[in-house]
């Protein structure tokens, strides 16, 4: 005990005699402003760079000016236990801490600031706000250097009421990281660009954005966006500023500018702006509100409206219109005008009926009615839709009738999506007003649709049902029948249109914009006398280079029939192997997600880059899934076969096929090809899409990839029928690109993947080192022969006549229509 307490009265003598090696500093400012005067500070000592230091609320705010240079190690801007905001303000100095700046500390109401009009600041970290305190930087010019910034204090969690504001006026603020409430629990936290710099090191755009995106950084005080950019105004560095603004100017509209108002509010909605700075009391500003915009650019009086509140009801509005306004701001020092920037925004072109998000499978039952479900794995734009059985029905009594005459409505729209084991039926939907009468039923033209596990749009003309004593302006119910058949359906989306753009209506317009125009005619020029023709089958001049018939019945070699010795390789030894089911009724393999089949890498090394190729394959997809997820999903079901070397990244792929996989609504058979590394990133590429279930419902399909380097084509064929073809396909294709690492996995999501493989059957698989003619698939397909190839996208779409050619009949239907206005239905 006696060592012990002699080592501690050693340790106290030796601190005192060395001097103040470590301490803290309190600012009391009992002369004056000024940091270099000890009489400033309780302990009557300026603080060194050892030194923690303090600074509390008080009259006398430190101010550190030309030629002084304050140090200290921390610095705390309103600590703990003090009242009232506390200052630092830099007008030409310096002022380092060695480690780190609280610019507030501890209680409520004890706010901080850091004030920097010139000189330097420099911090290895700074913290804006801390615990239950608020902290503002401003700085209007020089340099801040704050090294790790945190807006608030990064490790500051619990139920804090913390928050930070920086604003960045002139002058540059640099730091090493931002942390910008990183907890999500900060009840401020803003950073405003407003003539000044932030620069960040490193690339940190999209955090910037999103940044901005989520409110955190703003230009202006919210008048402006930002200016963003990396390694160019700084090198190595993400630059950001904000333009020039006046700040006599409105600014920040809602709805915002090139914004949308929902159709629902379309009768609600009210305009509001931020006043500019210096807007007189009364009648101080003036708005121009027009659909036209001629009207509001020129300031027309017959559109305006003086104000002396920030907002305006413009009252009621119509879908799918665009509207103009803009605020012109009266000075008050001499009644001068502050012209406005004309915004605009656009009512959403439809009334939303239901989207179905706001249900349960305990709720839905009691709006649709009398048995509905909600379907949380398909939904169109959201995450939900309704699912029913049929035969039957689900009706939806609304509250209290519905006006579907008004706001310039004139179609309705829904969308449904059908289920595997679907059976067909006639699929309707019909209305009743207020007084019990009902329109008639309107049918779906096409059964098949209920098969199909995509999304289907139906456009219904609002004037079908308007028949008999049928009241369009009460209407009270909505009823959805599918009768006869058997499944489940499921519907999204219902909603109520004004007159739009629908391109299947638009019989003249090749381009889907719903104009006919220069571009409609350049398509047709490419798509020019393309016709029709008759394909007879003819076997193949040579024989396949690959040949895996897949009949071998189990072990881990699938033997390659072709002759040329090029066995693959089972990655998991055993396979799924099948002795009967394939697509002649003998073997195949299944794939369950487990194993690929590796290609013997030697197969590559005698193929042309600049030659052909063709992959011949027969597939089953699994019926165990409901969908085949899209590639980029954790699991690429889709991928069939996969090229490349094993050191993964995308320009090391050579070939990829899919098929099928679900992209968006519709689903994608697609295949693309790769030159070596030396010849770039660039590819090749195909894409069919299609939306029919069969493609992958247990349905033994025959599919062929052709790449014809010379004619510089890619082709798909389904069946021996050309679905997709691209014309500019000239680039070689990349076997040789690394033959040490190349892999090609059939049944692979990536070539150097064992796992997450296609789901579904394969049966002799081939591939041929040359471009098979579409008779020499038609052969291999089995199908009828001879056999009358149609026209394929984007062609078809240029057969207006629908006679199977696109000659001068379809040209003189679009020169009837040449420079009409839009085509809107209905």
């Amino acid at each position: 005990m006696n060592r012990r307490l002699f080592w501690i009265v050693g340790l106290i003598l030796l601190l005192t005699l060395s001097g103040r090696l470590f301490a803290y500093s309190s600012w009391s400012g009992a002369v004056d402003s000024n940091w270099m005067d000890p009489n400033n500070w309780n302990e009557g000592v300026i603080p060194t760079c050892d030194d923690w230091t303090d600074i509390p609320g008080m009259p006398n705010a430190p101010d550190i000016n030309v030629g002084q240079d304050a140090v200290c190690d921390v610095l705390r801007v309103s600590p703990w236990g003090e009242v009232g905001l506390a200052t630092v303000t830099v007008s030409g100095g310096t002022l380092t801490c060695s480690r780190d700046m609280y610019i507030s500390y501890g209680a409520p109401n004890h706010p901080g600031e850091v004030i920097l009009n010139s000189g330097e600041i420099t911090a290895n970290r700074t913290l804006v706000g801390y615990t239950y305190s608020f902290g503002t930087l401003t700085i209007n010019g020089g340099t801040f250097n704050g090294g790790e910034i945190g807006l608030p204090c990064w490790w500051a969690v619990g139920d804090y009421h913390v928050g930070g504001y920086i604003n960045i006026r002139g002058g540059v603020l640099n730091c090493t990281n931002l942390w910008v409430d990183y907890h999500g629990n900060a009840e401020s936290a803003v950073i405003n660009i407003a003539g000044g710099v932030l620069v960040w090191t490193g690339d940190h755009v999209q955090t910037i954005q999103d940044l901005v995106g989520e409110g955190h950084i703003i230009g202006n005080g919210g008048r402006t966006g930002v200016i963003v950019d990396y390694n160019i105004t700084t090198p190595g560095a993400t630059t950001v500023t904000a333009p020039a603004c006046d700040y006599g100017d409105a600014y920040a509209p809602s709805p915002a500018d090139h914004g949308s108002v929902p159709g629902a509010e379309r009768d609600s909605t009210t305009l509001t702006w931020a006043p500019g700075d210096y807007v007189q009391e009364v009648n101080e500003h003036k708005v121009y509100f027009s659909d036209n915009f001629d009207d509001v650019n020129e300031a027309n009086s017959a559109v305006l409206t003086v104000r002396d509140v920030n907002n305006y009801s413009p009252g009621s509005l119509m879908i799918g219109q665009t509207y103009y306004w803009r605020v012109d701001e009266v000075n008050d020092a001499n009644g001068d005008i502050w012209p406005g920037t004309v915004w605009q925004f656009t009512v959403d072109p439809y009334i939303l009926v239901d989207d179905f998000e706001d249900y349960n499978d305990a709720t839905i039952s009691n709006t649709w009615e009398p048995t509905s479900i909600v379907e949380e794995l398909i939904g169109r734009n959201g995450s939900q839709s309704m699912g029913f059985y049929y035969s039957g029905s689900v009706t939806r009594t609304f509250d209290s009738s519905q006006d579907w005459t008004q706001a310039g409505i004139k179609a309705l729209t829904l969308y449904l999506y059908g289920k595997r084991g679907n059976t067909t039926g006639t699929l309707s939907v019909s209305l009743e007003d207020s007084d019990g009468d009902t329109s008639p039923s309107i049918n779906y033209p096409d059964s098949n649709d209920l098969l199909n596990l995509s999304w289907s749009e139906w456009n219904i003309n609002l004037d079908d049902f308007n028949v008999g004593d049928m009241d369009m302006d009460r209407v009270k119910k909505i009823k959805i029948t599918v009768s006869g058949g058997g499944g489940t359906l499921f519907i999204d989306d219902i909603r109520l249109y004004a007159s739009r753009c629908v391109p299947e209506f638009a019989s003249a317009d090749v381009d889907g914009d719903c104009y006919t125009d220069m571009y409609d005619i350049s398509a047709m020029a490419n798509g020019w006398l393309h016709t029709e023709y008759e394909v007879t089958a003819v076997a193949p001049a040579n024989g396949p280079h690959v040949w895996y018939k897949l009949d071998d019945g189990g072990g881990g070699t699938a033997h390659d029939d072709s002759g040329n010795g090029y066995d693959g390789t089972v990655s998991d030894g055993s396979g799924n192997w099948k002795t009967s089911g394939g697509y002649d009724d003998s073997g195949c393999m299944y794939f369950n997600g487990d194993f690929v089949v590796y290609v013997d890498p030697c197969a590559f090394e005698p193929l042309d880059p600049n030659g052909g190729l063709t992959f011949s394959v027969w597939v089953q997809g699994s019926v165990n899934s409901n969908y085949m997820p899209p590639y980029g999903s954790d699991n690429h079901y889709g991928i069939m076969l996969h090229g490349g070397s094993t050191d993964w990244g995308a320009s090391t792929e050579a070939f990829r096929a899919t098929i099928p996989n679900v992209d968006g609504s519709n689903i994608i058979v697609s295949f693309y090809t790769r030159p070596s590394v030396d010849e770039g990133p660039n590819l090749d590429s195909v894409g069919w899409y299609t939306g029919n279930p069969d493609d992958f419902m247990g349905e033994w399909v025959h599919y062929a990839f052709v790449k014809d380097t010379p004619n510089a084509t890619m082709s798909i064929y389904r069946n021996g029928e050309l679905v997709a073809q691209n014309e500019n396909a000239p680039l070689p294709v990349g076997f040789k690109r690394d033959l040490t690492n190349f892999k090609c996995a059939l049944g692979g999501a990536r070539a150097d993947y064992e796992t997450t493989s296609y789901r579904g059957k394969i049966d002799d698989f081939r591939i041929y080192d040359y471009a098979l003619s579409q008779g020499e698939v038609l052969y291999l397909s089995g199908a009828a022969s001879p056999f009358t190839q149609g026209l394929i996208p984007p062609y078809d779409a240029l057969d207006i006549s629908d006679d199977g050619k696109v000659s001068f009949l379809d040209y003189a239907t679009l020169a009837d229509s040449w420079l009409e206005e839009e085509v809107l239905w209905p």
